[in-house]
């Protein structure tokens, strides 16, 4: 294609502005445009789609495409990924201004709408390789005036650091409430200030006494003058910030400035390998610091961010080594604002991720609640800016604060980012233990073992997605039998949970292969059927062909009924990234509706859905058989699984596994033809199992227990009721009781492994079953524990009311668990004994009455 020649007097194709005006059915043209085979392919993200050869794309298509976002990534051979953009300049060779233009021009958008003004002259522009002209260099910004000398500065922290009553209690409210290490204090020189001490002209409220002060010098200057001073009100009696109205005090003395915590040697090389975190506050910052991160952050908020720091945090070394992740709050302002910083730090030529943190959540609160590794998790599920696939982790993340004696800081509370416990003792931690693989078919149990050593990943990765291959292909032809009245599918959902970089993406390949082959081969077989069809004349036609389906990659309740009401046996509904289907749920009003009716896809009630097209405009399922089987990261599944999730019981039926880190080696491991044939070919004969009749009031086909297989079932089911009994209401309790079909289902799959025409559920079958639904089950629970799910459903006061302490205490206590002034712990205290969380014992004296606070709920999985 000729490359359109642009004068540096031409306006510009502005590629936020393009960006934000296209849609999915947009990107499906430009992909298609680019020679993308999206024909017939019906949803905005699919699988398996032939690439163009630009793009190294071979004979077999092994493109996803995401036509929501416009990205595309090659799970084959390549290692090609990224935006439409970048796709069109690859395959039409032009660079990037040149593909707005192609965008544009192809889609016959309206220009004018698109495009923003170049500079006025060329004496006010600069012109870069491409001829295209750039914007003229911003004014300088004004030199800052000091407004504190070091020597007061230095007084301050002195004071801080000291055995002042009143800095005991700051510095024991910054290091133990707020995990904030004490040489995080001393690199930026936190201090202690009396309100006499401050400057008339700061104006800071004379109804304060005290303030804890961050002084921060004028940027990339050595021994430079102090240009800000951000404070924050302190309330000693009640070791936490002074608050009206429930909020905190902050003043600015200056003009707002960035925070820079990015530490050095003395030869002026970074301590810390790892990127460079944008942080929303002072403390997350300095809390980052303390637990091994580079930060930076602003001192007035998140919408305050100047254009004069982005090329300063670009000249940080460990930003142009390991990128930059920015991490605002979890709260509207941060969501608003984050993503322009990081657009802004991109522009600057560093690799950016945007985190998304936990609701109403911001990096302190991350690291406080669930450390250094939740963090990392956090992190490491951030969206990539760079257009260039996704990145792998670069956290080198050693805490170069920490002390190397055993002595713990003054008034610290010992290791940093520990909180007071309130007496509770710490709860049994559930550690990883090994996939029964003695429980799978010779088959599967081959075949795993093989794909893992030559993966060098753990076996769990492939025979966790593996039980939702084997329950697909099983689908609707069989169920288990357990009393007249309970029934029970070989529906199974799993979800495996990894970090980036841990190959979960080959690894659910290489398990759901027989299915994507089979479903590919009944693809062609509908092609040539169709084309015999097409060839014929009209009259001698007959019905159209049905294309038979085996799987589904849109995840929207209507797609998948759709092709399930096709489909009666069931489908395989496969998502190498389940975020968008965990998503899905927390939209508008229909995700409650939504949320339902993929409950009923796991059991045996029928779906009845209505459509909005004249096309059936109503489907009524009523055998649903839907195995879901994808991946995770685990910082995304925390933000996606929310409390409607788990007090709808949709959550409990997720079998999820995180299997533990294994280290990549190069070695001669190889899966044989043999060992891959045995496995392809028991999916194929589970798919060859004939379909009953089930609209007859009893299925001869569907399987009994034998007596054995009862017997054991019933050691299993007794042993889950007494597990019940000891839970109290919440996630983990839903989740045990939907174990008891799990072992079932498993025995069903099990016994149809070994002999596809069987008519009972032997005891065999039932020992592996129930054996890998305890392993699940434990699992699972400690993924909840992992990524404290097992309260998600419980209330924020009920939570904290279990860290209350035994018999009888006072206001300071509740003020000290709630985090809040004495004030607020009044107003905390009437709430609590309105809910019943609470009770008076005399003046001023409280006991709990939260009955399941000492409860260890994970000792009963260990």
């Amino acid at each position: 294609m000729q490359r359109k020649a642009v004068s540096q007097t031409d306006d510009f194709v502005d590629k936020k502005r393009l960006k934000r005006h296209l849609n999915s059915d947009d990107h499906r043209r430009i992909l298609d445009a680019c020679g993308f085979d999206l024909q017939g392919e019906r949803g905005t993200d699919l699988d398996k789609i032939l690439g163009p050869t630009e793009l190294g794309e071979g004979e077999t298509g092994n493109f996803s495409v995401n036509l929501d976002d416009g990205l595309v990534n090659d799970w084959g051979s390549g290692d090609y990924g990224g935006h439409v953009f970048q796709v069109v300049q690859d395959v039409h060779g032009l660079d990037f201004n040149e593909a707005l233009e192609w965008i544009v021009e192809e889609l016959n958008l309206d220009r004018s709408r698109l495009t923003s003004e170049p500079p006025a002259s060329s004496s006010s522009s600069t012109s870069t390789s491409n001829g295209y002209a750039t914007s003229p260099e911003p004014e300088p910004e004004p030199e800052p005036e000091p407004v504190l000398e070091h020597s007061q500065a230095g007084t301050w922290h002195e004071r801080l650091m000291g055995d002042g009553s009143v800095a005991k209690s700051a510095r024991g409210y910054l290091t133990q409430a707020r995990g904030v290490h004490p040489k995080a204090l001393k690199l930026r020189g936190v201090g202690l200030a009396k309100q006499s001490e401050l400057p008339d002209s700061w104006g800071w409220p004379d109804w304060c006494d005290w303030w804890v002060v961050f002084p921060v010098p004028k940027l990339d200057e050595e021994g430079a003058p102090i240009v800000s001073v951000k404070g924050f009100a302190f309330d000693p009696a009640s070791r936490d910030w002074m608050r009206r109205n429930g909020d905190k005090i902050p003043r600015n003395a200056g003009d707002t400035a960035l925070l820079d915590l990015v530490p050095a040697d003395k030869n002026g090389d970074p301590k810390i390998d790892g990127p460079v975190v944008v942080c929303e506050g002072e403390i997350d910052a300095l809390c980052a610091l303390s637990n091994g991160f580079n930060a930076v952050t602003g001192t007035g908020g998140a919408g305050t961010f100047k254009d004069h720091w982005h090329p300063y945090i670009s000249s940080l070394e460990p930003a142009q080594e390991y990128g930059v992740v920015v991490a605002f709050d979890g709260d509207e302002a941060g969501r608003k604002h984050g993503p322009d910083v990081a657009e802004d730090l991109h522009e600057e030529g560093l690799d950016v991720r945007l985190a998304n943190l936990p609701d109403g959540q911001d990096v302190n609160d991350v690291l406080m609640n669930r450390g250094t590794e939740g963090l990392r998790t956090v992190l490491d599920a951030s969206v990539d800016l760079s257009n260039e696939g996704s990145l792998s982790p670069l956290f080198s993340l050693f805490s170069v604060l920490t002390p190397q004696s055993s002595e713990s800081p003054p008034d610290s509370g010992g290791e940093m980012g520990q909180t007071p416990n309130n007496g509770t003792p710490e709860p049994t931690r559930l550690g990883w233990e090994d996939f029964p693989l003695s429980t799978l078919p010779d088959p599967v149990q081959k075949y795993v073992t093989a794909q893992a050593e030559a993966m060098s990943v753990d076996p769990s990765m492939i025979a966790v997605p593996g039980l939702s291959v084997l329950s697909a292909a099983v689908g609707n032809s069989r169920h288990v039998e357990l009393q007249s009245t309970w029934k029970e599918p070989p529906t199974l959902w799993t979800m495996l949970i990894a970090e980036s970089g841990e190959r979960k993406s080959p690894a659910l390949k290489k398990a759901t292969a027989p299915t994507h082959r089979k479903h590919s081969k009944l693809k062609k077989e509908y092609d040539r059927a169709l084309d015999a069809w097409q060839d014929r004349d009209e009259e001698e036609r007959g019905p159209r062909p049905q294309r038979k389906r085996l799987t589904a990659n849109d995840a929207t309740v209507e797609t998948v009924g759709l092709l399930h009401d096709d489909n009666p046996r069931g489908l395989l509904l496969y998502r190498d990234e389940l975020a968008g289907w965990l998503g899905s749920f927390n939209q508008y009003n229909k995700g409650e509706s939504d949320l339902q009716k993929w409950i009923e896809f796991y059991g045996t009630t029928p779906v009845e859905i209505d459509r909005k097209s004249s096309e059936r405009s109503s489907m009524l399922i009523e055998d649903p058989s839907v195995a879901v089987t994808g991946s995770i990261q685990g910082g995304v599944l925390e933000d996606r699984l929310n409390a409607l999730h788990f007090q709808s019981g949709f959550a409990a039926r997720a079998l999820m596994c995180e299997p533990p880190h294994q280290r990549k080696t190069f070695g001669t491991h190889d899966v044989t033809r043999e060992v891959r044939g045995r496995y392809y070919d028991l999916v194929g004969r589970l798919y060859n199992i004939p379909m009953p009749d089930r609209n007859s009031i009893e299925v001869e086909e569907d399987l009994g227990l034998t007596r054995e297989a009862r017997e054991w079932y019933a050691e299993f089911f007794e042993e889950t009721q007494d597990i019940l009994e000891e839970l109290p209401s919440g996630p983990l309790k839903s989740m045990v009781s939907k174990n008891e079909a799990v072992a079932a289902r498993l025995a069903l799959i099990f016994q149809l492994c070994e002999d596809p025409h069987s008519d009972k559920v032997e005891r065999e079958a039932m020992m592996a079953g129930t054996t890998l639904a305890r392993w699940l089950r434990r699992e699972t629970a400690r993924v909840y524990q992992n990524h404290g799910f097992s309260d998600r459903d419980v209330s924020k006061d009920r939570r904290l009311a279990r860290q209350l302490p035994d018999g009888v205490f006072g206001i300071p206590e509740i003020t000290q668990v709630w985090e809040c002034s004495q004030a607020t712990g009044y107003r905390v205290k009437d709430r609590l004994i309105e809910q019943g969380l609470l009770e008076k014992v005399d003046r001023g004296e409280y006991r709990a009455l939260t009955t399941d606070k000492k409860a260890d709920p994970f000792a009963l999985f260990d």
